[in-house]
């Protein structure tokens, strides 16, 4: 608010003012009026600094004088970079340099996130770069809270949100066992919504090497005698994030044959 009374040394001043037009102020107090005081709610909707003029007519003992009054309207400055960044990879690094159309704009940041966000700082100055690491199986949004600052003005906070992907890991069993011969087959499921799954495996065992994406429904042999085991390395992904590779230990027991005479 503009709270200005104007005076003079000359006894029995009188005084009338009048508002010149700026473009960028907005305001609902009048243009002009009499009085020396002034009280207006000015209004700066560009990101620069603008001067207001007050023209006040002063009068006494039949003789007046014109003053111009200058006020500095400084903008609230807000932030001109995106708070909509791209999501990232659970243990990636966050990183965001904020900015303002208002010039030597300076920003304060308070970060909110919930128990499964780990890494980083909760607040801090200017940019950020941290890396966060998601403990769930779900995407979580982190909420950077933005004060920016200029001309000893602050803005509005404004709230920058990043979505932290988990790491997608399988759910189902990492362990099976199948009959030489047989088709083995799996199914591979996770508790994060719309993953998918690449699978490999070396040759081993007289069976040769394969892979695929999806499930896995392949015939594995065992010629030898005892329990042999095959592995397969499984790629989770979920939101354009792959999660480490795990394996699937599957272990194929032999078809027990005679190993006396056939005839008596």
């Amino acid at each position: 608010e503009f709270d200005y009374a104007a005076t003079s040394a000359t006894t029995g001043t009188t005084f009338s003012w009048e508002r010149k037009p700026a473009a960028g102020i907005t305001t609902t107090a009048p243009a002009s009026g009499t009085g020396a005081r002034v009280e207006h709610v000015l209004t700066n909707t560009t990101p620069n600094p603008i001067d207001v003029t007050y023209t006040y007519t002063l009068t006494a003992n039949g003789c007046s004088n014109t003053q111009d009054v200058v006020v500095r309207v400084n903008p609230r400055p807000q932030l001109s970079t995106t708070v909509t960044p791209a999501a990232i990879c659970s243990g990636a690094t966050f990183s965001y340099a904020p900015d303002s159309d208002t010039e030597e704009a300076s920003f304060v940041w308070t970060r909110i996130a919930p128990a499964s966000i780990t890494g980083g700082t909760t607040s801090g100055t200017g940019s950020i770069s941290q890396a966060l690491t998601n403990t769930s199986v779900n995407p979580v949004n982190v909420i950077y809270r933005f004060t920016t600052s200029a001309n000893s003005c602050a803005g509005t906070s404004q709230d920058v949100v990043v979505t932290v992907n988990p790491s997608p890991k399988l759910n189902s069993q990492l362990t099976a066992n199948v009959c030489s011969g047989s088709t083995f087959s799996y199914a591979p499921t996770s508790a994060t919504e719309g993953a998918t799954f690449s699978w490999s495996r070396a040759a081993s065992g007289g069976n040769a090497a394969s892979s695929g994406p999806g499930n896995i429904s392949e015939v594995l042999t065992n010629t030898t005698t005892a329990p042999i085991t095959v592995t397969y390395e499984i790629t989770t992904r979920a939101n354009g994030c792959d999660g480490a590779p795990q394996n699937l230990v599957v272990t194929i027991n032999p078809r027990p044959v005679l190993n006396s005479l056939l005839t008596a």
